[in-house]
């Protein structure tokens, strides 16, 4: 343990939670297309070409492979990050806060670099480029099935049409509703990140600028505020189990939740403010380690092993949030 500034800091490692349902999605894929490769006239429809089935094995096979590899570099490799001891800020609570109408990043978003004379924590200027990589990937894996589909449907219930000419017109059909995916993915995806927050922090310490969205039924306003600057006392990465309404039920998803911790007027408690929700753990944790050492204050993390657990514990009483949900 070594002392920085005026608390003590020590290095835990980044804890991930959640990852056995995608290992099993993966071997899942994995073992299915293999088996569907080894025998694509067990579940070929009555004279389809036995290579297309192949080729849809083959891609959900190379899927699955591609995620358990890349999970197992994950789990493999550690990640450590510095953050204030357990003895700093002990009354802070440790557990998320839970909002309505919110959405989980699925990759993180912000960046925090100079700008002139301040310092900027926003959505990074390329991610738009990265949005638009994630749709035509998604777009080009669906392909194989709208593939699939195309030509089956076409040959099924159009008149005297052969495999062949199900085939031309198929790939024609998938094309198209591949493209048509990743547009609106897209459009989708650059709607969600206008809603996403931004802070400013002036480098000669004056107030910071918070900017964010807050919804009143259907309509979104942008607002913004000031926040004296010595009033931000720390820096906050919690583990957060978001439990949101389906239209079957209800989903679950891992994250981690940034938030900045303010002192309350009269000093009796804190005010926390979120400023990041993202199931990029490890992301999450660099970031908001930079954001604390920019603003020098102590980095309270609580997304180690022992906090998962206890927000395991906290959140099994946890009311369903009726809107929210997961975005790119």
């Amino acid at each position: 343990m070594t002392n920085v500034g005026n608390w003590p800091e020590i290095d835990s490692r980044v804890h991930r939670s959640g990852l056995w349902p995608a290992f099993l999605v993966g071997l899942v894929f994995l073992l299915l297309g293999m088996a569907v490769f080894a025998e694509p006239a067990e579940v070929a429809p009555l004279g389809m070409p036995l290579w297309i089935i192949q080729v849809i094995a083959a891609y959900a096979a190379t899927l699955g492979a591609v995620a358990l590899v890349i999970l197992t570099v994950v789990c493999l490799v550690p990640v450590n990050v510095r953050h204030a001891a357990a003895d700093v800020l002990p009354d802070v609570p440790s557990e998320p806060v839970i909002q309505e109408r919110t959405w989980v990043q699925r990759a993180l978003k912000y960046e925090l670099t100079r700008d002139g004379e301040a310092w900027c924590f926003r959505p990074a200027p390329n991610h738009g480029l990265r949005t638009l990589g994630v749709a035509v990937g998604f777009a080009l894996g669906s392909l194989p099935v709208y593939w699939g589909c195309a030509i089956w449907a076409i040959h099924e219930y159009l008149p005297g049409c052969d495999w062949p000419t199900a085939t031309h017109y198929g790939t024609w059909a998938a094309t198209c509703l591949s493209g048509l995916t990743a547009i609106v993915c897209t459009i989708w995806t650059r709607r969600h990140d206008q809603t996403l927050c931004s802070l400013r922090i002036p480098v000669n310490g004056e107030n910071l600028e918070f900017s964010s969205t807050t919804s009143r039924g259907a309509k979104a306003a942008r607002q913004r505020q000031t926040i004296p600057r010595e009033l931000v006392i720390a820096v906050q990465l919690c583990p957060c189990k978001y439990v949101y309404s389906m239209p079957r039920g209800k989903g679950t998803i891992w994250a981690v939740q940034g938030l900045l911790v303010l002192a309350a007027e009269g000093g009796a408690s804190y005010q926390r403010l979120p400023i990041l929700l993202t199931i990029d753990v490890t992301g999450a944790a660099r970031l908001m380690q930079q954001l604390a050492a920019t603003l020098v204050v102590p980095y309270l993390y609580d997304a180690d092993s022992a906090g998962w657990q206890a927000e395991k514990e906290r959140a099994q009483d946890r009311s369903i949030l009726r809107h929210g949900g997961m975005r790119s």
